[in-house]
This record gives C-alpha cells, sequence and structure tokens, in this order.
C-alpha cells in the first residue's frame, strides 16, 4: 500500500534495486530477515507500511475512535492466537500501535512478516488506514 508522497521500494533511491523478496516457505520459522531482504518481504506480503527497528517490526493505525481501534485489537488478538504469536498490542484513542518480534531468537522472523500482512490485512477490512 503506497501512501500519498510515498515511494514504492523501486522508486526509492535509498533500497537497492537487486533486493528481491525471500521466499518465506523456504525459510524456518527461526531464520532472521533484516534489511533488503526483510523490506522487500514485507512489501510483497501486503505489510508495506510497517518498520523494522531493534525492537522489532512496528506500525501505527489511524482508528478514529476507541471501539473501531478496540475491533482491531481484538481482530488481531484472534490472529496472533492462531499463528501462536503474539505481538506487543497498545490501544490508544485514536490508534492502535503494533510490534512484531520473534522473541525466541531475538529477531524478526517469517512468522512476523506473516502476521504483519494479517494485521494490515484486518485493518484494512475494517477501514483502518496506517499512520
Amino acid at each position: 500500500m503506497c501512501h500519498a508522497g510515498a515511494m514504492s521500494a523501486t522508486e526509492n533511491p535509498d533500497r537497492p534495486e537487486s533486493a528481491s523478496a525471500p521466499d518465506l516457505d523456504a525459510l524456518s520459522p527461526r531464520d532472521p530477515l533484516s534489511g533488503p531482504p526483510l523490506r522487500a518481504a514485507l512489501e510483497s506480503s501486503g505489510a508495506g507500511e510497517w518498520s523494522a527497528g531493534e525492537d522489532g517490526l512496528r506500525a501505527r493505525f489511524a482508528t478514529r475512535d476507541f471501539r473501531t481501534g478496540l475491533d482491531l485489537v481484538v481482530r488481531i488478538g484472534e490472529l496472533a492466537e492462531a499463528a501462536d504469536h503474539h505481538p506487543d498490542v497498545l490501544l490508544t484513542y485514536p490508534s492502535v500501535e503494533v510490534t512484531l518480534l520473534s522473541h525466541d531468537v531475538s529477531a524478526v522472523t517469517r512468522r512476523d512478516v506473516r502476521l504483519a500482512a494479517a494485521i494490515s490485512a484486518a485493518a484494512q477490512e475494517l477501514g483502518i488506514d496506517p499512520l
């Protein structure tokens, strides 16, 4: 998802054009992802609004009101339980912030990318935009 004024990976001169998305199915659930391969995996999975930092993947969603934020948190909880992978979630008025990290390896893994994509899809279904 591109935002107004945002550049795609191919338009951003700071991102190497040679970075292609890794085959997430070929990776072990514990294999760390970082740098251009992580960015490519996020973009190709539909989680391009997520940013990577030292504490994992992070995204904020503009929920407009507390009830909508709570609806998103419930959806995130359902997705997390189904994936057996649990994010840190902060519900405030008027946003929800989510942080993903595979704590067992202290790194971002395919589990985080897949859950990030599922959370982004859930937010989109609820009409919630990323910040």
